[in-house]
């Protein structure tokens, strides 16, 4: 990423998601991490929502996170220059403990992805990358949000990989990334169809 020698580097994300979890109150909000991380991109927030999926959560967390990936990657989808979350959506929020926990357990997989990205084979404008992302998300997040036996692991490593290939202009991530949504939605239709299958099976 090229920066202006005169600014302090902008600070990792993995960093920041400590400091979240270290200043926040008895629970955080989905707004409070929205605001923390308003002088970042899009990209950091759908980071910020997708990377606590890689981990043992109970039943339905991944929908409290799918919900406003929908909406962070709809609105980079269309062009919006600013996130914004709707107040009831904005008011959801988890026990400070819950997300120091996921925070600490996402960090270090965060900094080695960090460490690894840099900018190359970047062929996009940035208008073109941006609807593109917006939209690897938004699918990707959709997959979430709906309740998938095993299918939640890979959509958000998908997000992860495209959102730091977009904030590095990192072409080989956002390539691994879109590797990863295709991989994904091919897991989502097999196990959908094996419900199916069996499912058919004991109704004959």
């Amino acid at each position: 990423m090229i920066v202006d020698g005169s600014l302090p580097l902008p600070r990792p994300l993995s960093q920041v998601l400590v400091e979240i979890a270290d200043n926040a109150g008895p629970r955080i909000s989905l707004g409070e991490m929205a605001v923390a991380l308003s002088d970042r991109s899009f990209a950091a927030l759908t980071i910020l929502f997708a990377a606590p999926n890689l981990l043992p959560l109970p039943p339905g967390s991944s929908t409290l996170f799918g919900i406003p990936l929908l909406v962070v990657a709809s609105q980079l989808l269309i062009g919006r220059s600013r996130v914004w979350l709707p107040g009831a959506l904005s008011k959801r929020s988890l026990a400070r403990e819950t997300f120091g926990k996921i925070a600490r357990a996402v960090a270090p997989y965060l900094q080695r992805f960090e460490r690894l990205a840099r900018p190359r084979y970047w062929p996009l404008s940035r208008t073109v990358a941006e609807r593109y992302v917006g939209l690897v998300i938004l699918v990707m997040a959709i997959v979430l949000v709906v309740p998938i036996p095993f299918g939640n692991w890979t959509p958000s490593l998908a997000i992860i990989l495209v959102s730091l290939g977009l904030t590095e202009r990192d072409g080989l991530w956002l390539g691994l990334g879109t590797l990863v949504a295709a991989g994904s939605l091919g897991l989502v239709a097999g196990i959908l169809g094996s419900i199916g299958f069996a499912a058919n099976g004991i109704l004959r």
